[in-house]
């Protein structure tokens, strides 16, 4: 499992483009003034013209300055104009949810491991915790009934595979420069409620404050990539699709949502994500 722990060390603060602008525009100023001191000291004609531009700078300089970091800002601020609307996935393009490489370290037996990675009920039990439906003490109960040799290391299992969970680094920080650009931002997630109600209580679903709504499977009892899930969506919020992008880790939602007109994205990793949202104009 990869090491979570980040250096907390503060890098040494680097000026802002604005900040140099600003410093660049001080030093020419003040060469000028410095200029037109010493000339006139020496009594040069020059020295009279040469006040003229300076006292002209003083008022030119900063409006020049202004007006670049006004367009640089504009241009920055500035929408794709063929998408208006993100909608994200969530486990593993938002948030880290490796739970394959998580079980590994806590320890089992390799059988187990093998009934966990291979045999298909776990997953389609595990898909009755994101639809919602049933409760978590039904659902684990089906894990033990279909298991019971390995009830202890489930009960285990269920209990701490939370524990796996990590907000990306980038995710905050994505979503704001998206949302300050103008983009409409959703979520439409597989998830499990006891997960969400865990990983909440640890802080770790505050980036869902910086879309516009969130869609969880267990609150909507369907899954990805069942086409009335994202209608549910797209009829919520008048979402046109070809003006929509939806990014998901897993081609088979990826596919679900094209056949339903959005443009898609199939998550690998954050800077190629970023490659491709350049291919929509979209700037992060």
């Amino acid at each position: 499992m990869k090491d979570k722990i980040q250096d907390n060390k503060k890098a040494p603060a680097k000026r802002t483009a604005r900040q140099n602008l600003a410093l660049a525009g001080v030093i020419l100023l003040a060469a000028l003034y410095l200029v037109t001191f010493v000339l006139a000291f020496m009594k040069s004609e020059t020295a009279q013209v040469l006040f003229r531009v300076a006292i002209a700078c003083t008022f030119l300089v900063p409006t020049f300055l202004w007006f670049i970091l006004w367009a640089n800002g504009r241009r920055g601020r500035t929408k794709s104009p063929h998408i208006d609307t993100i909608v994200f996935d969530v486990g593993g393009v938002l948030v880290d949810f490796t739970w394959w490489e998580y079980i590994k370290t806590l320890g089992f037996p390799d059988d187990f491991l093998e009934v966990i990675f291979k045999d298909p009920r776990v997953r389609e039990y595990w898909a009755e915790f994101d639809r919602g439906v049933l409760s978590f003490e039904a659902v684990r109960q089906l894990y033990f009934d279909a298991f019971p040799k390995w009830h202890d290391e489930l009960d285990r299992f269920l209990n701490e595979i939370d524990k796996c969970l990590f907000v990306y680094p980038y995710t905050k920080e994505l979503l704001r420069r998206l949302g300050q650009r103008g983009y409409k931002l959703y979520i439409l997630s597989n998830w499990p409620g006891f997960l969400y109600d865990r990983f909440a209580e640890r802080g770790g679903m505050d980036f869902a404050d910086l879309v516009d709504d969130a869609f969880w499977s267990y609150e909507h009892h369907l899954l990805k990539p069942d086409e009335a899930y994202f209608e549910k969506l797209i009829n919520k919020h008048g979402i046109d699709t070809k003006r929509a992008l939806f990014i998901d880790d897993m081609e088979k939602n990826t596919k679900a949502a094209e056949g339903l007109g959005f443009h898609a994205i199939t998550f690998k990793d954050y800077q190629d994500l970023v490659t491709k949202l350049g291919t929509y104009d979209v700037r992060v």
